[in-house]
């Protein structure tokens, strides 16, 4: 099994980023920002992660699964299953990011079952397993205040705190929310556009030294 530390950075602070109260709220459009904020929260901590991914905007989870998508064409094992990915390839480091994949995927065997996902099962379904993988607790969340940013764009901080292992870790976070037609959500975090990113630098085929440079000579 290839080692993972190559991504605990981004599942750290990701950890980080999924703690928050456990006061539940159903989502109304006239929602203040910081409630939308403690509510999403407050459904990661329960792990509630298809309720989660209604607390974001929609635009925010269709580029969050676009990211991916060029991951998922690297990989190209379509009808191949993870075993056979991990015997096969197991010594690459393209193949060590497929497999970091598949892992985030789980129970997905394929690339077109991952690819028939919808944009809130692509979020679920990778935080739900990112989760797992850290072997994270989500501990609290305290909001510090908000900042308004024009009239359709709130930053809500946070002061968060996880427990990973045996380690707890507080993290201050700055939250961006929306304004949609159905009320404040979130918007995509560098965390997770960091996430999509660090598996495509992962499993880029590496480039071939001997190739050397196409441009005409002079």
């Amino acid at each position: 099994m290839p080692s993972f530390r190559f991504l605990r950075p981004l599942l750290l602070s990701l950890a980080l980023l999924c703690a928050g109260p456990v006061a539940a709220a159903e989502l109304t459009v006239d929602m203040p920002p910081e409630q939308v904020a403690r509510e999403a929260y407050r459904r990661m901590q329960t792990a509630d992660w298809v309720a989660a991914a209604e607390t974001f905007d929609p635009a925010a989870l269709k580029r969050f699964r676009e990211l991916l998508l060029p991951v998922l064409d690297v990989v190209g094992v379509a009808g191949k299953d993870r075993a056979d990915q991990e015997q096969d390839n197991e010594q690459d480091k393209a193949s060590a990011g497929a497999l970091m994949l598949w892992v985030l995927f789980a129970p997905a065997t394929s690339v077109e079952e991952i690819k028939a996902l919808s944009d809130r099962e692509v979020f679920a379904r990778i935080m739900a397993n990112t989760m797992s993988l850290a072997s994270a607790k989500l501990e609290g969340q305290d909001v510090i205040g908000s900042v308004a940013e024009g009239s359709d764009m709130v930053h809500v901080v946070t002061r968060n705190v996880a427990k990973v292992e045996a380690m707890t870790m507080t993290k201050v976070e700055a939250i961006t929310l929306h304004r949609t037609p159905h009320g404040w959500r979130l918007a995509l975090t560098g965390d997770l556009e960091g996430l999509a990113e660090t598996l495509q630098a992962s499993i880029a085929p590496p480039q071939d030294p001997a190739a050397g440079d196409d441009s005409p000579s002079p």
